[in-house]
C-alpha cells in the first residue's frame, strides 16, 4: 500500500494571531504534544510514511506548512525547543486518540476538517525516537536474523521480526533491536532500502536505527 501521504485541506488563508506561548509539553517517555494553530488555514506540511502500520513516521516537514510554523515557534522560544517535529518522529495521537496508521490518518483528516471548517482544536501527539548510532554487527558465518519490510518509496527499513542470528546476539552487549524499529543508515550512509540491504550482506557493518518505544492507544500527555 501507499507509504507516503501528505494530508491537505485548502481554505482561505487567515492572518496570524498575536504571538503567545504555545501549548505543549514533554514527558520522560519522549511523547509530546503539538497544538496546531487553528487561526491559520493551509497545509499541515507533513509527509508521513505509513509502510509500517504501527509507526506513522515523519519523512519530511515542509517549509511553509503549519508544522513548520510550529517549529519556528519552538526555535524562537514561544514553545519548548524539544517539542519541535523532526524527520523520523512518529505520530502517535490525534486529539487524544491513538491507533494504527490507518486510524491515525483518518483521525488526522477529520481533525484538519474540524479545525478549518468548524474552528475546532487540533492536538497532535508525537514521539521522538531514540537514535542508536554506529551499532556494530559482526555476522561472520551467521545469518543476520532480521525479517525486513523493504519498500523503495520508504525512508529506511522497518524491522518486522527479529530471529536467531547476528542481530539478536547484540543483546549480550545491551543492544536490543525490536520489531517496528527502523534502520535508517548502514555504515553511516542513508541510501535506498535496496542498497542498504546489499550493504548488510557484508561480514561486518554498522547500523543507525530509530528505536520506538510506545505502542499504546492512550498516552499521558
Amino acid at each position: 500500500h501507499q507509504s507516503c501521504i501528505s494530508p491537505t485541506l485548502s481554505s482561505p488563508r487567515k492572518p496570524w494571531p498575536k504571538p503567545k506561548v504555545a501549548e505543549a509539553m514533554t514527558t520522560q517517555s519522549k511523547v509530546f504534544e503539538v497544538q496546531v494553530d487553528k487561526n491559520r488555514a493551509g497545509e499541515l506540511g507533513l509527509d508521513l510514511d505509513k509502510l509500517d502500520d504501527e509507526v506513522m513516521m515523519v519523512m519530511r516537514v515542509k517549509a511553509g506548512g503549519l508544522i513548520s510554523s510550529w517549529n519556528e515557534m519552538c526555535e524562537c522560544g514561544l514553545a519548548p525547543k524539544e517539542c519541535d517535529v523532526r524527520q523520523y518522529d512518529r505520530l502517535v495521537q490525534v486529539n487524544g486518540k491513538g491507533g494504527g496508521g490507518t486510524e491515525l490518518y483518518r483521525a488526522l483528516r477529520a481533525g484538519l476538517e474540524g479545525m478549518l471548517l468548524r474552528n475546532e482544536d487540533l492536538k497532535l501527539g508525537f514521539e521522538h525516537p531514540t537514535i542508536l548510532r554506529d551499532v556494530p554487527v559482526k555476522r561472520g558465518e551467521k545469518v543476520l536474523g532480521l525479517q525486513l519490510n523493504v519498500n523503495q518509496d520508504s525512508h529506511g527499513i522497518p524491522i518486522e521480526i527479529v530471529k536467531d542470528g547476528a542481530v539478536r546476539d547484540l543483546r549480550g552487549s545491551g543492544i536490543d533491536l525490536k520489531p517496528h524499529d527502523r534502520i535508517i543508515r548502514v555504515n553511516g550512509q542513508a541510501k535506498s532500502p535496496q542498497e542498504m540491504v546489499e550493504a548488510m550482506k557484508a561480514e561486518e557493518f554498522t547500523l543507525t536505527v530509530c528505536a520506538f518505544e510506545h505502542f499504546l492507544t492512550e498516552y499521558d500527555i
